[in-house]
């Protein structure tokens, strides 16, 4: 398969990207940094990507079977200043709606897209037994992944199969 990815120089990405190489996929990494992809999955193509300005150019998006979007600024990276959560909020929102439009503007779109949420989506509930169908929480991530699965669903919309991976706190050894 042919597989597009943003942020395959993160945590989850740079483990996903080389995986998927491994196994023989054609991956094609969306990044800043060219230096960065070749160090961390060397197998894996490289195209320019930046969450505010998007690809460099609509055609690199043609002829994927899949697309993993997971671009954004650490949720971790620092403290959660005015600043920070606007840089957060940007590189989720505002990254995903210019990779629809990338899309649109290519009009060619990938059988399925996996596009990366949180599970900060359902807020702070305590003990409350959560799943897939209970609502929205309250507070800054709530409402951040619930503008970035917004944003997502353009990707329905355009004709892929989309799926929403609320991940929560990641761990590796």
């Amino acid at each position: 398969m042919r597989i597009g990815i943003t942020g395959g120089t993160g945590f989850i990405g740079s483990t996903l990207c080389r995986d998927l190489t491994r196994a023989g996929h054609d991956v094609v990494c969306f990044a800043r940094s060219k230096e960065k992809v070749q160090a961390l999955c060397p197998q894996a193509d490289f195209a320019l990507w930046d969450a505010k300005m998007g690809v460099e150019d609509d055609s690199l998006l043609a002829g994927f079977d899949a697309f993993v979007h997971l671009a954004g600024a650490s949720i971790a990276g620092g403290r959660w200043t005015a600043g920070r959560k606007l840089e957060i909020e940007e590189s989720r929102v505002l990254g995903t709606r210019n990779l629809v439009e990338s899309f649109r503007r290519c009009g060619e779109v990938p059988e399925v897209v996996v596009s990366a949420s949180a599970v900060g989506f359902y807020g702070n509930r305590q003990n409350q037994e959560l799943d897939e169908e209970s609502s929205r929480g309250e507070g800054f991530l709530a409402e951040l992944c619930s503008r970035w699965e917004s944003e997502a669903y353009g990707l329905s919309d355009l004709g892929s199969r989309l799926v929403l991976l609320r991940t929560g706190v990641v761990l590796s050894s």
